[in-house]
């Protein structure tokens, strides 16, 4: 998909797309309450398009992060969860003012999450409320798409619908 003007997308045919990369995680549990994890990586990304419009050859390198802490508070039988990830820059397609294929990029960005839980019943039934999307991020600036007549060239990359606040229940219908 390539941006071709504001949050309209086009198709455009890729004839070889690569990827790879490399992920590394560390857990980290202080029984029965803490559980730490941290994570991070990065993804390679070649196309033949790329060399097809003269830009750079080889892979294009961007990183992520992620961190999660899940703390138990056992005298309530609560579980707290805060989920956070970062995201690199990463490359897009976009359609030019003559329209053509071309390469932009998509500028980092950082995303969190939190949710409490509770279980009842033997771990028959949990219930849990939380937020998504805590920074409130619906789109993150784009540089070389077409843009509009007042942008010069840029423009948005949506990502999500926003904040969301909600609510969970789930039933374990398992005996063993």
């Amino acid at each position: 998909m390539a941006q071709a003007t504001g949050n309209l997308y086009t198709y455009i045919n890729v004839d070889k797309y690569i990827t790879q990369g490399v992920q590394v995680a560390v857990n980290y549990r202080l029984y029965p309450w803490l559980n730490l994890r941290t994570g991070a990586g990065v993804t390679g990304r070649y196309n033949s398009l790329s060399e097809d419009i003269g830009s750079a050859k080889g892979f294009y390198y961007s990183p992520d992060a992620v961190a999660t802490a899940n703390y138990k508070w056992l005298k309530t039988d609560l579980d707290f969860t805060l989920d956070y990830k970062f995201t690199g820059k990463m490359p897009q397609f976009y359609v030019d003012a003559e329209g053509n294929a071309a390469e932009g990029y998509v500028s980092q960005f950082n995303t969190m999450d939190f949710t409490l839980q509770r279980s009842f019943f033997k771990n028959r039934l949990t219930v849990g409320a939380g937020v998504k999307n805590i920074f409130n991020n619906t789109t993150i600036p784009a540089v070389g798409g077409t843009g509009g007549v007042h942008t010069g060239g840029g423009g948005d990359y949506p990502i999500g619908w926003g904040r969301t606040v909600f609510l969970q229940a789930a039933v374990n219908f398992n005996q063993f």
